[in-house]
């Protein structure tokens, strides 16, 4: 049994894929089939979908011209330009050091700034001169005789 489409994603599938059955994921035709069978908003995003399509199919791409053909094919025929072997392997590695490096001096900036500042909010002393003034009781805190 197959599980209901939803308009959202029928009008998803039809502007991803357009208006032919064919194009659509395979395991979502037959639903899709089946909601726009049943609803009219569903065949209106369909019709909407053909009309674009048939818009589409009457572009006509633009011709090459002969001279950017040629210089085309050449670039296409060239070689992949890369550049030279020592260069590469003397800065490969040394790029990726010089990363490392970083993320490492950060690391220990960032743990050595939260010790500190971690330390310098408050001492036991000052928690405890807090906490000498409290109130024992919730009557007492709620100051209820």
């Amino acid at each position: 049994m197959q599980t209901p489409m939803s308009l959202d994603r029928f009008r998803s599938i039809v502007a991803a894929y357009g208006a032919d059955p064919e194009r659509w994921p395979d395991a979502e035709r037959d639903a899709a089939q089946a909601l726009a069978g049943r609803s009219l908003d569903a065949r209106r995003a369909l019709d909407e979908a053909r009309r674009l399509d048939r818009t589409l199919d009457r572009l006509v791409p633009p011709a090459l011209s002969s001279d950017f053909a040629a210089r085309l094919a050449v670039r296409l025929a060239a070689p992949v330009e890369r550049p030279p072997l020592l260069l590469w392997v003397i800065l490969g590695p040394a790029w990726r050091v010089a990363a490392m490096a970083l993320v490492a001096v950060l690391g220990v900036y960032v743990g050595l700034e939260v010790e500190r500042r971690s330390t310098q909010i408050y001492d036991d002393q000052e928690i405890a001169g807090w906490m000498s003034g409290a109130p024992d009781t919730m009557d007492e805190f709620l100051e209820i005789d």
